[in-house]
């Protein structure tokens, strides 16, 4: 991750770090986009006078947003998956019928 942190350093317009991110491979980009939500969403708490985050926070919930995205993407392959065999069998039926 460091090598993507120094690279995004390096990049002076927003168009660009964008485009970086987004070539990134899938599980590296979710955990970038996790990371800079979790630290923006803590420095924005900050700013309005709530509590200062630890980095550890910053990191767990970086973490937990990871996991959770993760987990819907799979969730929602599962059930295009599911949704595909049933379109399937009903077409088969209709067919034999």
């Amino acid at each position: 991750m460091e090598d993507v942190r120094l690279k995004l350093c390096s990049l002076s317009r927003a168009t660009q770090v964008a485009e970086c991110i987004l070539s990134q491979k899938e599980e590296k980009k979710l955990t970038i986009i996790g990371l800079l939500w979790s630290w923006w969403d803590a420095r924005n708490k900050a700013n309005a006078g709530e509590k200062l985050r630890s980095t550890e926070e910053v990191l767990f919930r970086a973490r937990m947003i990871n996991i959770s995205t993760h987990m819907e993407v799979m969730g929602n392959a599962v059930s295009e998956s599911v949704s595909q065999d049933k379109m399937g069998s009903s077409i088969g039926r209709c067919l034999e019928g």
